[in-house]
């Protein structure tokens, strides 16, 4: 049987903030001057939006240090690699609030990690590959702090594999099979009481919302 569900699936942003600290270090700093060299832990990289502070070679930030605007507010602040983010690290938005803390690798949200929604509420706490949410995670509401609405497999931050989707309420909705977020193979499905609507084997071609 298919149930119809209109959603639109989970995303695991891509800030711009990101894309544009990418494009900054990918380009080697290039156009970017250096002071205070005398003392390797505070060396200051001076780019066209950005000031780096912490540790470097050359003009490559290694190790720790952080990224900031020139009006002072820290963009991120963890672990470099020959120029970029690599390791443990946050990230904030424009507004100094908190969206990412957990690993890096090449510039890219890779390993464990958290992101938060722009209250400040948390938003997946989970896996990451290349940006996106891969293997276990959870997912919480962004109105309501700590509110799970999605606990199980995620595959290119989508709903895929064996997990439990929420209603608002706390009560199970679905749990089952889910493919590229849709319900796909044996599920059940619960009323927002808890009662069991349907139990079976599920095909559905919407994105579980």
């Amino acid at each position: 049987s298919e149930i119809s569900q209109e959603s639109t699936n989970p995303e695991s942003p891509k800030t711009a903030t990101q894309a544009e600290f990418e494009k900054v270090f990918k380009s080697k700093h290039d156009n970017s001057t250096i002071t205070n060299e005398s003392d390797p832990d505070h060396t200051i990289i001076n780019m066209n939006k950005f000031i780096y502070i912490g540790q470097a070679q050359g003009v490559e930030a290694s190790r720790l240090g952080s990224v900031q605007e020139k009006e002072n507010e820290t963009r991120y602040q963890g672990d470099f690699k020959q120029g970029v983010f690599d390791g443990s690290g946050k990230m904030y938005d424009e507004t100094g609030v908190l969206r990412y803390e957990g690993e890096f690798k090449n510039n890219k949200k890779s390993g464990k990690g958290r992101t938060y929604h722009p209250n400040g509420f948390l938003e997946y706490d989970a896996s990451f590959k290349n940006n996106m949410v891969q293997g276990y995670g959870k997912l919480c509401y962004a109105d309501k702090a700590g509110l799970v609405e999605y606990d199980g497999y995620f595959k290119a931050s989508e709903f895929h594999g064996v997990g439990k989707h929420y209603h608002h309420n706390g009560k199970v909705k679905y749990e089952g099979e889910f493919k590229d977020g849709c319900r796909n193979g044996k599920g059940k499905l619960y009323d927002n009481k808890g009662g069991l609507i349907l139990k079976g084997v599920f095909n559905s071609t919407n994105k579980d919302k």
